[in-house]
C-alpha cells in the first residue's frame, strides 16, 4: 500500500513534537561539483536546521525530547563517540529544556579524545556533565543502563534517547516526506539518494519513500558501525515507525541498501578518500562536511560516479547531515599545519 503526501502529514501530526530547529531545511544545487562528476548533484542540507550548529539529530529530538518531557524527565543520559554529533545536540536540546545531560563518551582515538575540542568542547559549553572511557559500544551501553538505574535510585526521573529507536526514524519519515515534495515542487526525478547512515537517517528516509511509492534509491554508507548488522538494525526501526504511525508498510533487511566498502579502519577515522571530498567539496562550493559521516558518503559518491555505477548526467541527491564542529578535531588527519 501507498499513501499520499497528505495522507502520511496527516499520521505524523499525531505523534507529539517539540519546536527545537528550522524547516524545511533547503535543497540546494552544487553546479561545480556537478560539472566535475557529470552528474546533477542535489544537497539536502540537514547541517542547516539552525540549531546547536545544525545536524540530523536535532531533527530526532523534536519527536524523542517529546516522549521524554511527556514521561517527566528531569535528566537525559546517552553515550556514543567523543565527537558525537548526537551528544552535541542533545546537549544543546537539554539546555533548552532545562534538563540536566549526562554524557558517558567513549574515545575511538584514546588519548587525543580528550581533548577538549570540536564537539566535546560544545557539550561542556552546554553544562552538560560528561565522562569519556575506553571501552566497546556494548560496554558502553551497559554504562548507560547503570547510570540511569544510580539516578532512579537516588529519586530522579532518567530517559536514554537512545533506547527509542522507532522515534528517531519517525522524524527521518518526516524528512523523507518534506525532502520529496521540495523535490516534486522542483520537478526533480533523482534517481538516488545518498546518506551517511547506520541507523534512524536511513531507515526513515527509505520508509518515506516506500510509504510514498517513490521510485529512488536510498544508498546508505556506513561510516564504520561494525559492531551492529546494520540493515537488520534499520530494518527493525522502521517497522517500529510504522507501527507507530500506523503504516501498512514494513522492510525487510533486504531492502535496505547500506554499503560497508568505505569506511576505512573504522567508526571515527578518516580515510584518505574522505579527506579528499572534504577538500573537494570545500574548494567547489564553500560547503563543509565532517570527517565521520559525510565525507565518508560523499567519497562513496565520487567513487562511484568514477567507475560508473552512477551514470554520467544521472540526478543524485546528498543528505549533508551536518557534523562539522568536528572538524576542528580532526586537524592533523585533514593535513593541516598548526601554525601559518
Amino acid at each position: 500500500m501507498t499513501y499520499s503526501f497528505a495522507e502520511l502529514e496527516r499520521r505524523l501530526a499525531e505523534v507529539p513534537r517539540l519546536s527545537l530547529i528550522h524547516l524545511p531545511t533547503p535543497v540546494d544545487e552544487w553546479p561545480r561539483l556537478s560539472a566535475k562528476l557529470g552528474i546533477r548533484l542535489l544537497a539536502k542540507r540537514e547541517d542547516l536546521t539552525g540549531f546547536a550548529l545544525g545536524g540530523n539529530k536535532g531533527r530526532m529530538f523534536e519527536y524523542i525530547l517529546a516522549d521524554a518531557v511527556r514521561k517527566g524527565a528531569d535528566t537525559l543520559v546517552a553515550g556514543a563517540a567523543a565527537q558525537s554529533n548526537y551528544c552535541r545536540q542533545l546537549a544543546a536540546a537539554g539546555a533548552r529544556l532545562g534538563l540536566r545531560v549526562v554524557l558517558i563518551l567513549r574515545s575511538v582515538r584514546r588519548a587525543v579524545d580528550r581533548e577538549v575540542q570540536g564537539n566535546l568542547l560544545l557539550d561542556l559549553l552546554a553544562g552538560a556533565e560528561v565522562r569519556v572511557v575506553d571501552c566497546e559500544p556494548a560496554a558502553q551501553a551497559a554504562l548507560l543502563d547503570a547510570e540511569a538505574d544510580k539516578i532512579r535510585a537516588a529519586g530522579g526521573v532518567p530517559y536514554v534517547p537512545q533506547r527509542e529507536k522507532g522515534l528517531g526514524v519517525v522524524a527521518y519519515v518526516h524528512g523523507g516526506l518534506e525532502l520529496l515534495k521540495q523535490l516534486k515542487e522542483m520537478g526533480r526525478s533523482p534517481s538516488a539518494i545518498y546518506v551517511a547512515a547506520a541507523g534512524e537517517t536511513q531507515a526513515g528516509l527509505a520508509l518515506a519513500v516506500k510509504a510514498l511509492g517513490a521510485g529512488v534509491r536510498v544508498v546508505g554508507v556506513d561510516p564504520g558501525a561494525t559492531w551492529i548488522d546494520v540493515p537488520a538494525r534499520m530494518a527493525q526501526m522502521a517497522n517500529l515507525a510504522a507501527e507507530r504511525l500506523g503504516l501498512s508498510v514494513t522492510l525487510e533487511p533486504g531492502e535496505i541498501i547500506n554499503t560497508s566498502a568505505y569506511y576505512g579502519d573504522g567508526y571515527g577515522l578518516p580515510t584518505p578518500a574522505s579527506v579528499d571530498a572534504i577538500r573537494l567539496l570545500a574548494r567547489t562550493e564553500g560547503v563543509y562536511i565532517d570527517p565521520v559521516y559525510s565525507s565518508k558518503a560523499m567519497a562513496a559518491l565520487l567513487a562511484e560516479c568514477a567507475r560508473g555505477r552512477i551514470a554520467r548526467g544521472a540526478e543524485v541527491v546528498f543528505v549533508h547531515t551536518g557534523g562539522t564542529p568536528a572538524l576542528f578535531h580532526y586537524r592533523d588527519q585533514l593535513g593541516l599545519p598548526q601554525t601559518v
